[in-house]
């Protein structure tokens, strides 16, 4: 159980201590405005396939003395046209101002939709395989249950599947049940079903009769509905 609980917590926190140390992500999420001003520009490499400059700016944050800094910005920089003695808004870090940028300079934003995501993906990876099957069969019996048919059958066998879990952390077991039974119009067919239900499970026997749900577009497959009422 202390495994996937430790997984858990690494897993949720990771993307808070990479927003808490990256000093872009300072940059962008604690940083002040200050008036700078552009010193230079100077065409230089850095952008794939389009013009770039480096530009030299300076300012001065609160309190404190002047400092200066320097990028390089793409063609479709709003900064890319400036000229020397111009004003830039600079985006700079209190306690720290060697850590700067200009502000709303393309590229500075960080991927705050990476870092959602990345937690929700861990979740996937590591839950899905324990309970995706179950929501899976859940969508399905629901599906049979509103358009399909309603009728009654009689188990044949129930094949138990092994439990699939991670090591300390309590997963699900299942079974296939296969069931006989009857279409309105007399037709005897054989189909599966899958059983998540313990105590039904424990008190299912060979011939016992039960209630099912199906689809005529899937003879093969049946929701036994005891599964989800007992």
């Amino acid at each position: 159980m202390a495994l996937p609980l430790a997984l858990i917590v690494f897993f949720a926190a990771l993307p808070l201590l990479i927003l808490s140390t990256d000093e872009r992500m300072l940059l962008e999420f604690r940083g002040r405005i200050a008036t700078g001003r552009l010193v230079s520009t100077a065409d230089a490499p850095g952008c794939q396939g389009a013009g770039s400059r480096r530009i030299v700016y300076s300012f001065t944050p609160e309190p404190g003395p002047e400092f200066r800094g320097a990028t390089v910005v793409c063609r479709s920089s709003p900064y890319y046209d400036l000229q020397p003695d111009e004003t830039v808004p600079i985006r700079y870090l209190p306690g720290k101002p060697q850590v700067n940028a200009p502000a709303d300079a393309q590229g500075n934003a960080p991927p705050l939709l990476l870092f959602m995501i990345f937690p929700l993906f861990f979740f996937l990876v590591l839950f899905w395989p324990i309970y995706g099957p179950t929501l899976r069969e859940l969508l399905r019996a629901r599906r049979r249950y509103r358009n399909g048919n309603l009728g009654s059958g009689r188990i044949v066998f129930v094949k138990k599947r092994s439990t699939v879990s991670w090591p300390g952390w309590p997963g699900t077991s299942n079974a296939v049940v296969f069931v006989a039974y009857k279409t309105p119009s007399g037709e005897s067919r054989e189909a599966t079903a899958w059983c998540a239900n313990e105590w039904l499970l424990g008190h299912m026997s060979p011939g016992e009769s039960v209630h099912i749900a199906y689809l005529d577009s899937e003879p093969g497959r049946v929701t036994i509905l005891e599964n989800y009422i007992r």
